[in-house]
Parts: C-alpha cells; sequence; structure tokens
C-alpha cells in the first residue's frame, strides 16, 4: 500500500486486501475488551440488555461482520488462485481493477449479512434478558447466528477443495518444467503467492472453522479455548505474510526506516 511499485502488481493489493481484514478483526477485539473492561470498572452488575442493544454495541457490529467476512475472504482467495492457475495469461492481462473489483465484492457481503442481523435483531427490542457484556449469539437471532457462522464454515471448507485442483495443476507444472529443465520466474511467482494465501486458510480452517464445527454439533462446549484461537488468527497471518514475502519485508522495512 505505501510502495507506488507494489501497488501496481496485483498479488501484493491481494495481500494488502487480507491484511486490511486482519486490521478490522484485530480491531474488533480490542474493541471488545475496552468496552467490557469499562461497563466492569463503571458497574456493580452487568445490566440486561435486549437483542437489538447488543447487536448495535460496536463490538457485536464488528464481531458479526468479521463472523461471515472471514469465510468469504477465504473462499475469494482461493478462486482467485484457481483463475491464476489455470488461466495464467489472462490473469497476468488483468489490471489492479480486478483486485479492487474483488475485494469490493468480498467486503460487501459481510455488510449486507451485517445489515440483515440488525433488522432481524430489531424485533427482539422488548425483553432484557442479555447480559451487556454482549456476545455476537446474543446479539443476533439464532437463526441469523447459525447463518453467520454456517457461512464461515462453508466458505472454508469449500475454499479446500478448491485447493485441489490448483496444487495438481501447479504440481504438473512444476514437474514439466523439471523434466524440461526450464526454470520460470512467474511460475515461481505465482506458487510462491498460492503458498502464502494457502497458508493463510489453513490458518483460518485450524483456528476459526475448525472451533465453529465443533460449537455448531455441541454448542454447551466451552469456548474460552476457541475465543484464545481465535484471538491470535490475526497474529499467525502477519507471520505467514512476513516469513514467505520477502519483498514485502523489505518493503515494511524501509517504510519504517522513512518514519
Amino acid at each position: 500500500i505505501f510502495s507506488s511499485k507494489l501497488r501496481a502488481q496485483k498479488e501484493y493489493l491481494l495481500y494488502s486486501g487480507c491484511i486490511f481484514f486482519d486490521i478490522i478483526f484485530g480491531l474488533t477485539y480490542t474493541i471488545a475488551a475496552v468496552y467490557r473492561f469499562l461497563l466492569a470498572w463503571n458497574n456493580t452488575y452487568f445490566p440486561l440488555f435486549t437483542t437489538y442493544q447488543c447487536i448495535l454495541t460496536p463490538h457485536i457490529i464488528l464481531f458479526v461482520y468479521i463472523t461471515p467476512g472471514a469465510g468469504v475472504l477465504v473462499f475469494v482467495c482461493s478462486i482467485d488462485r484457481l483463475f491464476g492457475v489455470f488461466f495464467p495469461i489472462k490473469y497476468m492481462k488483468t489490471t489492479a481493477n480486478y483486485v479492487i473489483i474483488l475485494f469490493s465484492i468480498t467486503f460487501t457481503i459481510p455488510l449486507l449479512m451485517l445489515i440483515a442481523s440488525i433488522i432481524t435483531s430489531s424485533r427482539a427490542n422488548t425483553i432484557h434478558n442479555q447480559q451487556a457484556t454482549c456476545t455476537t449469539a446474543q446479539g443476533t437471532t439464532a437463526d441469523m447466528y447459525m447463518m453467520l457462522r454456517l457461512t464461515r464454515v462453508v466458505g472454508s471448507c469449500a475454499c479446500a477443495v478448491v485447493y485441489i485442483p490448483i496444487f495438481a495443476r501447479i504440481y504438473m507444472n512444476i514437474h514439466a518444467m523439471s523434466r524440461a529443465q526450464v526454470s520460470s520466474n512467474s511460475t515461481k511467482k505465482l506458487l510462491r503467492t498460492t503458498s502464502t494465501v494457502v497458508l493463510i486458510t489453513l490458518n483460518t480452517i485450524l483456528l476459526f472453522t475448525t472451533p465453529d464445527i465443533i460449537l455448531l454439533i455441541n454448542p454447551k462446549t466451552t469456548s474460552n479455548f476457541f475465543y484464545i484461537l481465535n484471538l491470535n488468527k490475526g497474529v499467525v497471518n502477519l507471520v505467514i505474510f512476513f516469513a514467505t514475502q520477502h519483498t514485502l519485508r523489505e518493503a515494511f522495512l524501509s517504510f519504517i526506516k522513512c518514519r
């Protein structure tokens, strides 16, 4: 984002979109912590909210947004990789606007689900039966809460299926190049980008999707451990980005030095 050279490259715009989602993700947990701390500090007993009051709290608005957003993001990224691997010439001809349109769709879908959640929760604004600390389940109706989690689970699992033909095609390309003793910079770049996105997807499946599936099967499962897993998802993604992308590391260090 801070480098005009990198902004012109689709791969780094793709990374920027993923990092931007992680920023929203981290902001969500930070706001939730501050909100609950202030609530505990200013009240001897937690007041009771309606479901509608809960969903209008800042952290629940963001939680409702990022819950389906995580599944949508990894699925869209897998479709992008499928396009890049199977139609490399057409992919290379696309401009940065392609990624902008891709992420416009990606960030709009969870926004529409957030609006739907607020509308459905507005009908539950008479009974004060939710703790003011508020969780996503307390701020949404049962059906909407199920839909939010299923979107994340289905999106994550679907992208795992999409990566099967991607890996098969990459293996065939590398094997053919190895036999011909030819090295292609574009193929290496494609492989590096795909590897980064795959690691991000695996991180989402392990720290998000697996807990979601367990909680959907057994809602009574204690979720504190899963909350910690969710909390560390963004940190792991940052490690993945900087560990797999040498150019990204250099650009970030250059930006820090300029400051």
